[in-house]
């Protein structure tokens, strides 16, 4: 059964063997489970569709230095708000921070509604949302990392043929 949880849920209930794998963003030390990375992909700058920046095939980070910036929790997102802030070190950059959204559909919706801007991983952009425009950065991103994670004393026939299953579609 497919339950939809933040990174930090699928972390605590896989210690607690409430589920028997979860997909997260990883940037996540964890001694006790294994990790099986089935995609890595660039962030790009999510922009409302009536933005200034709106018709650059590119955009500079440095460029949004005033806009508000739409990030995912510290404490929730952790995978994918670490990959995001040394992003902006890397680049010195310091974001103006309007809001914290806990889905990144929701960050989208408030980007659509013009509230401000996000960075995304790249396949957020199959989303189409109405009103929002899905730019890459001129400035090298970080790889982010979705991968399955599960306990390492799970054994389990059922977790072995779909770990099987998602390897031989990741090697496609």
């Amino acid at each position: 059964m497919l339950q939809e949880l933040t990174t930090s849920q699928q972390l605590e209930s896989l210690h607690h063997s409430k589920i028997g794998v979860g997909l997260l963003y990883l940037y996540v030390d964890d001694s006790e489970l294994h990790f099986l990375s089935v995609l890595k992909e660039p962030l790009l700058v999510a922009i409302s569709d009536s933005h200034l920046l709106v018709n650059q095939p590119q955009i500079s980070i440095h460029a949004l230095g005033h806009e508000p910036f739409i990030l995912p929790p510290r404490d929730i997102g952790a995978g994918l708000y670490s990959q995001i802030m040394s992003f902006f070190q890397q680049t010195g950059f310091t974001p103006k921070v309007l809001q914290e959204a806990i889905l990144l559909q929701t960050a989208i919706s408030l980007v659509a509604g013009g509230f401000g801007v996000a960075l995304v991983p790249a396949s957020l952009q199959n989303l189409q949302r109405r009103g929002v425009v899905y730019k890459p950065l001129q400035e090298p991103t970080p790889e982010i990392e979705i991968s399955l994670a599960w306990r390492r004393d799970d054994s389990s026939p059922v977790l072995q043929k779909f770990l099987n299953s998602v390897r031989e579609i990741a090697q496609e």
